[in-house]
């Protein structure tokens, strides 16, 4: 699973947003680390989200925690269970904090799709400044 990728999470309740995000994962025999980062539609303390994720492969099962760095005012932690495509570019599954639940899916990204999204945004960006 070692690379990037792009997905979005939702939660179960139909009135709250959908998140996407992005993902730099190392899987080192089953054994994953990484980061997300992903906009912060929870507080106003910063415009992005960082965290940091462990968790394992085992086969096509995926099972990681994320837990927010405490840059945004925000450190709890969120599980997230699924299950990797067979052909390798995409995972899918659920994820569970304290009460609340909901889906999420990622797909593989190559170094320079990522690029030319960040390229994309930093030009919305321009043009939406007064």
């Amino acid at each position: 699973m070692t690379g990037f990728w792009t997905g979005r999470y939702w939660y179960d309740a139909p009135s709250e947003p959908v998140v996407s995000f992005l993902a730099n994962i190392d899987d080192a025999g089953g054994a994953l680390s990484g980061s997300i980062s992903e906009p912060n539609t929870i507080s106003r303390s910063s415009q992005r989200l960082e965290s940091f994720i462990r968790g394992t492969r085992d086969g096509f099962s995926v099972a990681f925690a994320k837990v927010y760095d405490g840059s945004a005012d925000l450190a709890h932690r969120v599980d997230y269970a699924g299950e990797l495509a067979h052909d390798g570019l995409s995972v899918s599954g659920r994820w569970i904090l304290e009460g609340w639940t909901g889906g999420f899916e990622m797909a593989r990204q190559s170094v320079a799709e990522i690029e030319d999204e960040a390229k994309a945004e930093q030009a919305a960006a321009i043009t939406m400044q007064p």
